[in-house]
């Protein structure tokens, strides 16, 4: 890569917006762990995706869910559920996980993988 090259794509991140430059931060890390982008992922297919959690909660009682993540790879988003769970050590909002199951699609749109197989991303570590 040329010196050129090297300093337009320094001054495209300084000018980014925040959102911009972690969004394209979590694609690079999608391309590291050979995974599907979250937007790519189909409906009743298994699927194999990774990102980080944005966020991690207990279903309210009477929905019939348990514990539930947010998973955002850059490209979307995610909800990942583990039916009778109250809480799952390790997945906590800011840490990167792999996540392996069944997608399916619901009439919002809105993508889910239902107790999935799943790997922690060691902290600190690119994928």
């Amino acid at each position: 890569m040329g010196v050129l090259q090297r300093l337009v794509g320094a001054a495209r991140r300084l000018t980014a917006e925040p959102g911009d430059w972690e969004a394209a931060q979590e694609r690079a890390s999608v391309r590291q762990t050979g995974t599907t982008p979250i937007t790519q992922v189909a409906h009743r297919q298994r699927c194999r995706v990774s990102g980080l959690i944005r966020s991690a909660v207990i279903g309210a009682p009477g929905q019939g869910h348990g514990f539930e993540i947010d998973l955002y790879d850059g490209s979307g988003s995610l909800k990942v559920v583990w039916l009778g769970q109250r809480d799952i050590p390790g997945l906590t909002a800011g840490r990167r996980v792999i996540i392996e199951g069944l997608a399916t699609v619901g009439r919002d749109g809105r993508c889910t993988v239902m107790n999935p197989r799943y790997r922690l991303i060691p902290l600190g570590k690119k994928p």
